[in-house]
């Protein structure tokens, strides 16, 4: 193929052509010898032989084929042009708008001659007469060779060979070597008869008598198969052995096996039959199959067993070719649909995998003759062998039926055959394949024949610096040359590429995912007869370079894909290129020349007049009937600009040529205005343009002028100044550019090279607009006339519109409107100062307010701190880090903490108290949100002189009331969904009925959608409103928008109207799922650049409307079939998506915001990332972020996991790659590490017992996996689409993991899997997100663990290992020295440096693939380095230092691991750093502050998998691995993590398993001597029986290694212990599970340490005030102990220590005692830090894991001087429930953790603290008179809580009690408690008709209970599990406080007697000033 030239066409080859020479045949002339017989002849021979006459002329197909290019008398020429080069677009457009007429005549020729021609002539597929005929047509035009003097294949290399066919080379080396003498050929049936048939080839084949023999069509089937079999039969004389295999069937028709003999070769036929069952037990062993046929299986016995005939046939294979390829043989339609029916009834098909067209096409039952066609088609199932089937129809009778194939090809999953759309099959010769067959072709993916070509050909990016870049095409096949540039965006590919600024340009795009929403009709203009979707009427690009292409595409406005819209455009595109290292490589040399697809001399585009290319070359007039008249002069006007004006500013616009004279203006155009439009290349090579504006420029009076881009720099060269090429160009749409009349910053889009020196601007001439982070001009004026030009495109398609006031500006003074003087509004100069600042926490964590805001609030700190400010802080979560006191100056910490209740009346305390300037309320979610508003609303903080710094109150209060938020959005002509806000509960029936069910019931002011719902009539509203006014005074009726895409932007706004997004989001499950329980993706994947910019301009609109200053959240629902959307909600706050985005994209928003509400602008903040550029722009994301949602439902008893607006998840973890596929399924593992990846089958979380279609249907936590099931059985994208309303593009994504994974599982085995082309296979599964340790399964590996080792070691071998990429918010466009590192597969080159030294591998052999000892290696430089230090005396721990330490977070919160695990993480993180070592942490949770850049050295935002540790652990070169900190998930990665040679840092990993093992704990116990319930590792539920039933019931069931008990239950008997203890061997794996004796009345004791070589160091011993019972977790905490007797404390410091020796502890650990009297057991041990360890670290004001840190690293370590007896306070940690939120959950405590977060509230008396900390969790004590309910199930308890029975009547409260409990009191303490009745069921509100006595429930949903005090009792459960759930269920859903346990009771009352409802606000310094020590 010749040269192109960078705009696609045909460039002059370096060889002269040859002289012309005419064939005798068709009498053109041959041009090109390549297709002449004779290719040496210079001249026409003048001979009149016949061999002479041939050796002159073309073959008849060549012939036929000039035919189909004959246009006009021309041909010849344009052919010739063609061939060499030469021709134009416009030659070709003519060429291919032949008349059919003609064309279908050419081709017939073709098909003709081609029967006559062996197909291996050609060189080419053999897939068929049609597919020669355009193949060759194309090579012909290509001037590509199309005939072969040797049958050959097309070339391959080892890479891209498919083993899914038999080869050539492999069959003839058989014959050579005298393997292969025969063709053996398995016919499978059962049939009346069995024949074998010869062909000679020559017979009638219409003929009824001789049909298409089965091998032929077989040939013709599959590809280079044809090859193959006519290299068979061309060959030596062979024997073809058929063997038939099938019962007798007299129904049956004969089987008649035909095959095709060439009369010139003789060839052996037998015949053979068995009378059997194919793979059956009384099949023979027959030979290996070369082919394999299924004769009609629908017409054959109905017990025939296909399913295990097909099993059998799919396991046979030959060695040299592979898996057998199939066919299914019929006669007609009517049996073809027959044999269908049959598979799909045998299980061996599944209708699921048919396509849609299919099932439209063919009424299985009544229309199965519906169409026809003249030969026959084809129904495919495609190449795979171990699934594949093809039906050959080979009578008259047919339709074309098509499914999706699926195979790996290098290792990727495309589908082959994939039909789209909705019309029926046409009656046209072969019409379904030749249609799917021209898609594939249009798509640039080949033909299903060749797999390779369905991942694309491989293709190469040549640079001019040598570089060469190695990918798959897609679109056009041709090759190119052009300028080498980069665009940042991430929507906007249609409009980009038809851009004509883009001229000659090949254009790489960084965003990876490119695609995904297709191409929309070409077809549809606007008024103007301009295409809608599109900036002109062709590609302007030379080439497309991409990381990834989406061959799957959703949208509903998509017409086609963009690879098939590039191949219509005859423009190349290129993916599986790692464009980040490209853009870093532009970025750095500049803009450089390339080559796509071809070797050969570069070409610059620039040195072209490309303007001259892309203007329009005739005068041309739009929207005539407007007055206004403007001229624009088109350089490559892109069509927004034309509609711009007409549409919007209503003006008659003048389109004129580039080269128009405008001062001799031959058309007479009158004018009133000049534009300048944009366009591509070097503006000094239009001096024709240059001189029309000069003479524009010197009219006197002057006209007004307006250029953009390239008419910015047209404008500044006319006026006298300079232009210049810049370094690679502004190309995005996210550039900020400065106004310097106002100092306001606009993001702009832009496409130049050039740009004007603002230097050598001329007198008068100003600059205009200035790039915020290059300094570049972006714009310039004329000081004293209306000419003025900008560089960017303020019309912008794609990109934002906020400049688009500027058309305005130039239009009203073309109309001589006076424009209203623009200047800066002085806020700059009028910012205020302030000293100190109240910032309001969070408080507790619970669902819907979780660690989000200590990061938040952390951030504000920061933020604060930097301007010098006093920072007062009130948060009462004593396990955060932004309550943290330490002072660090890299991490300044508030300079006041108080842990109080955040109730208003607390924070006035502290206002009056510390007096500060201002209070921050954005921060600490709804809850600091809430006292704000009300503080406001009463006026307190007016009165106090503090004023709310960022968004005001009545902002905040239009987001919040839904009447007044409507009404806001009605001003700007927005729209909410149809909502009304109702005050009870007649007034929500009301609006509900107006609104039409069903609809949504949500609560307002409330958090996370707490007391939200769907109601589908008046009951169902009335329930749900009920509970929704217990939270809140108003409740919000909307309208039921389920299915719509829900969506979200995260915008911020500064104080001088500076307005950006910084992330936008989307939604993977559609509207009806709380945002915070969907899976959400970062950027959006399926909007066009229309939708995008729609909703984000509106989302400027309204921030700026409501006077937002800071950050905010707005949420979209978008319409899936068109562009209506309406917007949900605004949050005037920080929330879990601003933590989402900011660790999403890099850009701080909690700390930016805080920045903007001290009155600072965002164009003076850096951006923290490149430290270089402002804060003022948009992030561009060259990666994939994906949230998934973590929740533990499986906790609580009676909890639906259902999902709806109501948000159920404790947590969520964010993944980051470059491919859809890779963060879904790294996600997966984050969430559970118990899954290997995104599975279906086998995961354990979809059931058998309900259907699949309702699992899908509903949506629940488990949804994503039976999604995954259905398409992993077969179900179809469309059914999942329409079961699920997920948009398929997201399901096409899982269907692509889904076949990847059924391909895997039947290949069944390492060896055969990687066999060939194994690294791109293995890399391929890895860019798809499949772990080792999936592999290793799939391969049958066990154990898994050795398996995954195995998997890694082969991974090594063949060079496939991640590379690491940074998070930089740029997309590479600026330099970055971020940290903020992930890990992918869709890359070849790190963004950051390696380690210095290798990394410490204890005992551990060096792994395979690993580092040799080269002289380039890292293991010889570290050791010449360890030469060379060691004579310097250079010391182990430096290099310890050097190498660095690796730290493992707590992975996703969840009940048991949550923000406490955090803290730990980051002071560990922190010490390390204060010490002087290298810090690298790895975390995947956005909600923590360990997650922050700026606390490590290198942050990883990583899985916490034994794969990706190790593979940053060897990549660091680290010291070693810290996994005490991080809680269980870490902690168990230990002994894995040992096993492969890591350096477990601290406490040995064989000793942490000895704790864990709850077997080897137990037995350590026994053999120290130290005292424990009895317990017993039984083998059977019936040995657990016998140890309970001697011990005696209750006993406690353990699992080993889990976290916050799962699965530990109390087993009152015996079936309940049998129920037990099959959930806890399901929970703990292989592990052990253990069964002890459960003691009652015991007390438990927290002993938290830290240890050094076994030596304590620090303890501390806190109390639980429940009783053993209570899961730690859950209980409530004093410290220090104030009722431990000084024995018991004694005998726990000896326990203690004896464990720490022998477990050689050196870290952190946690154990926990019960004691009876002084009788103490050990309960277990953790070698860890657990979730106390903050909370005793800030009470005794001694960081615990720094301590921990340094004894870990080895460094010398001194124990804090800590004296519990000198501690003159006490802390109260009490747990925080979300039971609210949980409906139908028992809020009853148990051995298994139900908490969600903990708050501590510090007092100078225990019962202070209680009191404190209990207000602090938002438990309302009941008002004095009011009432209180008591109902306590036994007689010890009643005695127990006597005393505070007396207390609260004493307070004045009116007691309520059940019967048994009023008795009771009544008749041992004289106290008169009014009776209610025990409940029966949720609907028991009547009254006793006995004694009147009124329900529990009535009284707690109607009266004046305000609260319950339930003491319920296992001995009699029964009857209290029903009355008694449903009172406290009762107290919950109405938001009466709840009291379940009888000490906390008996303390609430004591303390309400002492008074310590009121007290005086201490902060946590105060109190520390009290510890003597």
């Amino acid at each position: 193929m010749g040269d192109t030239d960078g705009d696609g066409k045909k460039s002059p080859e370096k060889k002269a052509p040859k002289a012309p020479m005419t064939c005798k045949s068709c009498r053109r002339v041959k041009y090109c010898s390549a297709e002449c017989r004779n290719a040496d002849a210079e001249t026409t021979p003048a001979s009149s032989s016949k061999e002479e006459e041939d050796a002159a002329g073309h073959s008849p197909v060549i012939c036929a084929l000039l035919a189909l290019c004959d246009d006009d008398d021309t041909a010849e020429a344009e052919l010739h042009d063609e061939l060499n080069g030469k021709n134009d677009n416009k030659k070709r457009k003519r060429r291919d708008d032949h008349s059919d007429r003609k064309a279908e005549a050419a081709r017939y020729r073709v098909r003709t001659e081609l029967e006559s021609y062996p197909a291996t002539l050609f060189n080419v597929p053999s897939e068929g007469p049609d597919w020669f005929v355009e193949a060759l047509t194309r090579r012909v035009r290509a001037g590509e060779d199309v005939l072969s003097p040797e049958p050959k294949r097309r070339r391959r290399g080892k890479r891209e060979r498919s083993s899914l066919s038999p080869t050539k080379e492999g069959f003839e080396e058989e014959l050579e070597s005298g393997r292969k003498r025969e063709l053996v050929v398995h016919v499978i049936g059962a049939s009346a008869d069995a024949e074998l048939w010869g062909w000679d080839g020559k017979k009638d084949k219409g003929s009824e008598e001789e049909e298409v023999p089965v091998l032929e069509a077989y040939a013709e089937a599959s590809g280079n198969l044809h090859s193959y079999l006519q290299n068979l039969l061309e060959s030596s004389a062979i024997s073809i052995r058929c063997i038939f295999v099938g019962p007798d069937c007299p129904e049956a028709s004969p089987c008649r096996v035909r095959v095709p003999i060439p009369d010139a070769r003789a060839a052996t036929l037998t015949m053979e039959t068995h009378r059997c069952h194919y793979g059956g037990d009384d099949c023979p062993r027959l030979p290996s199959p070369d082919a394999v046929a299924f004769f009609n299986p629908g017409l054959s016995c109905p017990d025939y067993d296909w399913s295990t005939a097909l099993s059998a046939a799919a396991a046979c294979a030959s060695p040299s070719m592979g898996p057998v390829p199939f066919l299914v043989t019929t006669n007609t339609e009517m049996e073809a649909l027959a044999d269908t029916k049959c598979l799909l009834e045998s299980g061996c098909l599944d209708p699921k995998d048919l396509a849609g067209d299919m099932l439209e096409a063919v009424d299985w039952e009544a229309d199965a003759g519906a169409s026809t066609s003249e030969d026959g088609g084809a129904f495919f199932l495609g190449e795979n062998p171990y699934a594949g089937l093809r039906v050959r129809q080979s009578g008259t009778m047919a339709n074309d039926l098509y499914v999706k194939s699926r195979w790996i090809v290098g290792g990727l999953f495309r589908s082959s055959a994939k039909r789209k759309g909705t019309k029926k099959a046409t009656a046209q010769k072969s019409g379904g394949e030749k249609r799917a067959r021209k898609r594939r072709r249009s798509e640039g993916r080949g033909d299903a024949g060749d797999r390779k070509n369905s991942a694309g050909d491989l293709s190469r990016l040549l640079l001019a610096d040598g570089t060469s870049l190695t990918g798959r095409s897609f679109g056009a096949p041709t090759a190119v040359k052009g300028e080498v540039v980069f665009n940042t965006g991430m929507v906007g590919y249609p409009e980009a590429l038809t851009d004509p600024s883009y001229r000659g340009q090949i254009l790489v795009l960084t965003f990876p995912l490119i695609g995904n929403y297709g191409v929309p009709d070409e077809a549809i203009e606007d008024a103007y007869g301009l295409p809608k979707y599109f900036e002109s009427r062709e590609i302007h690009i030379a080439g497309l370079v991409v990381a990834g292409y989406s061959w799957e595409h959703s949208h509903w406005a998509a017409q086609k894909s963009l690879a098939a819209w590039l191949q219509a455009n005859n423009v190349p595109g290129i993916y599986g290129v790692d464009t980040r290292a490209l853009t870093i490589k532009i970025r750095d040399a500049g803009a450089m020349l390339g080559n796509l697809m071809v070797e050969a001399e570069f070409s610059d585009p620039n040195a072209r007049n490309l303007v001259a290319e892309v203007s329009t070359k005739s005068v041309k007039v739009y929207g005539e009937s407007n007055t206004t008249s403007i001229v624009a002069y088109d350089c490559g006007m892109k069509y927004n600009i034309i509609r711009y004006f007409v549409d919007e500013h209503k003006v008659k616009l003048t389109v004129v040529p580039f080269d128009y004279d405008l001062e001799a203006n031959p058309d007479g155009i009158q004018w009133d205005g000049l534009f300048l439009s944009n366009g591509p290349g070097d503006p000094t090579m239009c001096p024709q343009t240059i001189k029309s504006i000069q003479y524009a420029l010197a009219l006197d009076p002057p006209r007004p002028i307006f250029g953009i881009c390239l008419g910015n720099q047209l404008l500044a060269l006319a006026a006298g100044a300079k232009t210049y090429k810049l370094k690679y160009g502004n190309r995005g749409m996210n550039q900020p550019c400065i106004d310097l009349r106002t100092g306001r910053c606009y993001i702009t889009p832009q496409n130049h090279g050039f740009a004007v020196d603002s230097k050598s601007l001329p007198q008068n001439w100003k600059p205009l607009f200035m790039n915020a982070n290059d300094l570049t001009n972006e714009g310039i004026v004329h000081t004293d006339k209306p000419f003025f030009s900008v560089q960017f495109h303020p019309e912008a398609s794609g990109g934002p519109l906020d400049t688009s006031f500027l058309f305005d500006k130039f239009v009203g003074h073309v109309r001589k409107i006076s424009q209203p003087l623009v200047l800066q509004d002085g806020l700059a100069y009028q910012k205020k100062t302030y000293k100190k600042v109240l910032l309001v926490g969070s408080g507790g964590l619970s669902i819907g307010q979780a660690g989000e805001f200590d990061y938040s609030g952390s951030q504000c700190i920061k933020a604060l701190k930097e301007e010098g400010i006093e920072v007062i802080l009130i948060n009462p979560n004593i396990a955060t880090v932004q309550t943290s006191t330490e002072k660090n100056d890299a991490t300044p910490s508030a300079d006041r903490v108080y842990f109080l209740p955040i109730r208003p009346h607390v924070v006035m305390d502290i206002i009056h108290k510390e007096k500060p300037d201002g209070i921050i309320v954005s921060m600490g979610g709804q809850t600091a949100l809430n006292v704000g508003v009300e503080l406001w609303k009463s006026g307190q903080l007016q009165a106090a002189g503090v004023e709310v710094l960022g968004t005001q109150i009545p902002a905040i209060e239009a987001t919040e009331d839904r009447e007044i938020f409507s009404q806001k959005l009605a001003e700007i002509g927005e729209s909410i969904a149809l909502s009304y806000p109702a005050t009870s509960i007649d007034e929500a029936v009301e609006v509900a009925n107006k609104i039409g069910y069903p609809v949504l019931v949500r609560a307002a002011y409330a958090l996370g959608g707490l007391g939200s719902g769907f109601a589908a009539d008046d009951k169902e509203l009335k329930d749900l409103a009920s509970k929704a006014f217990a939270s809140s005074n108003q409740i919000l009726i909307d309208q039921d928008l389920r299915g719509w895409k829900e969506l979200e932007y995260e915008v911020v706004r500064d104080s001088s109207n500076n307005c950006i997004t910084v992330c936008n989001m989307e939604n993977f499950d559609p509207l009806g799922v709380h945002t915070g329980d969907s899976i959400v993706v970062a950027p959006s994947q399926t909007l066009t650049n229309r939708e995008y910019f729609m909703l984000r301009k509106t989302a400027l609109k309204v921030v700026r409307h409501l006077g937002i200053v800071g950050e905010c959240n707005i949420q979209y629902a978008l319409n899936p079939k068109s562009e209506k959307y309406c917007i949900i909600e605004v949050n005037a706050r920080l929330s879990r998506s601003s933590a989402l985005a900011s660790k999403a994209t890099g850009y701080p928003l909690a700390y930016v915001a805080t920045k903007l509400s001290l009155g600072k602008d965002l164009v003076s903040i850096r951006n923290s990332v490149t430290k270089t550029t402002t804060a003022c722009f948009e992030p561009s994301l060259d990666y994939c972020v994906l949230k998934m949602p973590r929740w533990d439902l499986k906790k609580f008893r009676r909890v639906s996991n259902k999902l709806g607006s109501s948000m159920l998840s404790v947590g969520e973890v964010m993944s980051i790659g470059r491919s859809f596929e890779e963060v879904i399924q790294k996600a997966c593992r984050m969430v559970n590490p118990a899954l290997d990846g995104l599975e279906g089958i086998g995961s354990g979380l979809t059931s058998d017992e309900i259907p699949l279609d309702e699992q899908l249907s509903t949506p629940t936590d488990t949804r994503l996996f039976a999604v995954q099931r259905a398409l992993e059985e077969g179900w179809g994208v469309d059914k999942v689409h329409d079961l699920t309303k997920i948009d398929k593009w997201f399901l096409s994504k899982l269907q692509n993991i889904a076949s990847m994974r059924n391909a895997c599982m039947n290949c069944g085995d390492l060896g055969k899997m990687f066999a060939e082309n194994g690294a791109d296979r293995m890399k391929n599964l890895k860019i798809a997100g499949f772990s080792d340790r999936q592999i290793a399964h799939y391969a049958k590996l066990q154990p898994l663990q050795d398996g995954s080792a195995q998997v890694r070691a082969l991974r090594k071998s063949l060079g496939v290992k991640p590379c690491v990429k940074q998070i930089d918010t740029l997309a590479a466009e600026f330099p970055a020295n971020t940290n903020y590192l992930y890990m992918t597969y869709t890359g070849d080159q790190d963004d950051v440096s390696e380690g210095l030294h290798s990394a410490v591998m204890d005992n551990a052999p060096e792994a395979e693939g690993g580092d040799s000892l080269t002289p380039n290696s890292k293991a010889f430089k570290s050791r010449v380095r360890s030469v060379s230090v060691s004579e310097s005396k250079y010391n182990e721990l430096e290099r310890k230092k050097e190498s660095g330490v690796v730290v493992l977070g707590c992975g996703a919160y969840c009940i048991g691991s949550s923000v406490e695990f955090d803290w730990c993480a980051v002071s560990a993180v922190r010490q390390l750093r204060k010490d002087g070592f290298k810090s690298i942490i790895v975390n995947y949770n956005p909600e923590t502050v360990s997650t922050d850049y700026d606390e490590s050295d290198r942050l990883y935002f990583e899985e916490m998998s034994l794969e990706r540790v190790l593979d940053i652990y060897e990549r660091e070169g680290a010291a070693g691995v810290v996994v005490s900190v991080g809680g269980q998930i870490p902690n168990n990665l230990a002994g894995p993590l040992a096993a492969s040679g890591a350096h477990i840092m601290g406490t040995a990993a064989r000793d942490i398993e000895r704790a864990e093992d709850r077997r080897q704990f137990s037995d350590m116990l026994d053999d120290m001597g130290l005292k424990q319930p009895a317990w017993s590792v039984l083998n059977s539920k019936d040995e657990a029986v016998e140890f309970s039933n001697n011990v005696g019931f209750p006993v406690l069931v353990r699992p080993s290694f889990v976290l916050s008990g799962a699965a530990m239950r109390v087993a009152s008997d015996e079936t309940q212990l049998r129920n037990f203890l099959g959930l806890a061997a399901d929970v703990a794996d292989d592990k052990p599970v253990v069964v002890t004796k459960f003691i009652l009345g015991a007390k438990e004791i927290e002993f938290d340490g830290v240890a050094s070589g076994g030596k304590i160091l620090n303890y501390a011993i806190g109390e639980h005030l429940e009783n053993a019972g209570v899961h730690s977790g859950d209980a409530t905490v004093i410290l220090p102990a104030q009722k431990l007797y000084v024995g018991t404390i004694r005998q726990i410091k000896k326990y203690a220590a004896a464990i720490a020796r022998g477990l050689h502890i050196t870290g952190p650990f946690n154990i926990q005692f019960m004691a009876t009297g002084n009788d103490v057991m050990v309960i277990e041990c953790n070698l860890r830090a657990s979730r106390t360890f903050p909370f005793v670290s800030k009470t005794l004001h001694a960081n615990f894991i720094s301590l921990a840190t340094r004894a870990m690293c080895g460094l010398s370590v001194t124990p804090y001087n800590i004296s519990l007896l000198d501690i003159d306070y006490c802390c109260v940690k009490a747990p925080m429930f979300s039971f609210t939120r949980l409906r139908g959950a028992d809020p009853t405590l148990g051995v298994e953790m139900a908490s969600t977060g903990e708050v501590a509230c510090f007092g100078d008396d225990a019962y202070e603290a209680f009191l404190q900390s209990l207000l602090a969790t938002g438990f309302k004590l009941p008002k004095k008179g009011s009432s209180v309910l008591l109902s306590i199930a036994s007689d010890p308890y009643r005695h127990e809580f006597a005393e505070a029975a007396v207390i609260l009547s004493k307070l004045g409260f009116k007691l309520l009690g059940t019967p048994g409990t009023v008795k009771y009191f009544k008749e041992n303490y004289q106290l008169d408690l009014k009776m209610v009745t025990k409940p029966v069921d949720a609907d028991d509100d009547a009254s006793c008709p006995e004694t009147g006595a009124p329900s529990a429930l009535t009284e707690i949903k109607e009266g004046d209970v305000e609260l319950v005090i339930n003491i319920s009792e296992g001995t009699t459960r029964k009857d209290e599990i029903t009355s008694g759930y449903l009172i406290r269920r009762a107290a919950v859903d109405f938001g009466v406080s709840l009291v379940t346990n009888v000490k906390c009771a008996d303390w609430l009352a004591k303390s309400m007697e002492r008074g310590f409802d009121s007290f005086k606000a201490k902060s946590i310094s105060e109190f520390y000033s009290l510890h003597k020590y």
